[in-house]
């Protein structure tokens, strides 16, 4: 073997460790992270690319302001959650952290840890428009998934259940909330109904996606969902194309603007 593949070896090796399966340990960008790498899009990007939505990432850095708090809701293993956090902390602030999913919700919880991070208040939850019980249907761990693409149902029809609160009830007493990023696959317009005394009170920007097609299942549009934050004074920019970098432009929409009605899935930013 040479010389050079040798080193190439010893360079991946230093980057990867393999753990109990489906596990790996990875040396990304922004830190370590416990990853699955059957995971089509979270685990498979940090395992191939060392991150995972790096655009976004470069977006809430600079969305988080001095002297205030951030909110993520759907913070799956914590693939901008380390980050945001250790920003948060060179700031002296704390990151909320939900995720409703049990089993990457543990996930996030180590990557957390991996990082000596400890200004992270997590919750194993999901933010809806009233307390109660939502599910989800969970999948196979020993085949190839989509940990991110999970979404809550309210009729009891998923084969997990999850507690599910309020955004305003979630959030502790003595934040001052800046920040709130929410990817929540469809459930983002039940989000914002449980969040509206914490827009009101604290005027935090508002990184939102804005599902395509899963917000039928709620009797919700696109137009309904952005409405809701237009109608409490808001303003929105759009992010195009914001999976790649050479293609994303960040446009300023109003609510009738085309780009709110379109059937894609999309990242509004809100302030």
């Amino acid at each position: 073997m040479s010389k050079s593949r040798k080193n190439n070896l010893l360079v991946k090796t230093l980057r990867t460790l393999e753990l109990a399966k489906p596990y790996q340990l990875i040396k990304g960008r922004h830190g370590w992270f416990l990853v699955n790498p059957d995971d089509v899009y979270l685990g498979r990007a940090i395992t191939h690319y060392g991150e995972y939505g790096e655009i976004e990432w470069l977006v809430i850095e600079q969305l988080m302001r001095p002297g205030r708090d951030a909110v993520e809701v759907g913070a799956n293993i914590g693939t901008h959650t380390v980050s945001m956090a250790r920003t948060l902390a060179g700031m002296g602030r704390q990151l909320l952290a939900v995720e409703p999913q049990p089993v990457v919700f543990q996930n996030l919880c180590a990557n957390i840890a991996l990082n000596g991070i400890f200004n992270v208040l997590a919750e194993n939850a999901a933010c809806s428009d009233k307390p109660g019980w939502l599910s989800f249907q969970s999948y196979d761990l020993a085949g190839e998934i989509n940990s991110g693409g999970v979404s809550m149902r309210e009729d009891g029809a998923g084969n997990q259940r999850v507690r599910s609160l309020r955004l305003d009830d979630l959030i502790p007493p003595h934040f001052q909330v800046g920040l709130i990023k929410i990817d929540v696959d469809g459930y983002e317009g039940k989000v914002l109904q449980g969040g509206m005394r914490t827009f009101a009170k604290h005027r935090p920007a508002i990184m939102l996606e804005l599902h395509k097609d899963e917000l039928i299942r709620f009797g919700e549009t696109r137009r309904d969902v952005v409405g809701r934050l237009f109608g409490i004074g808001y303003k929105a920019m759009f992010m195009t194309d914001h999976h790649v970098p050479k293609a994303c432009r960040v446009v300023s929409v109003d609510l009738d603007h085309p780009l709110v009605a379109r059937q894609e899935t999309d990242f509004l930013l809100f302030c």
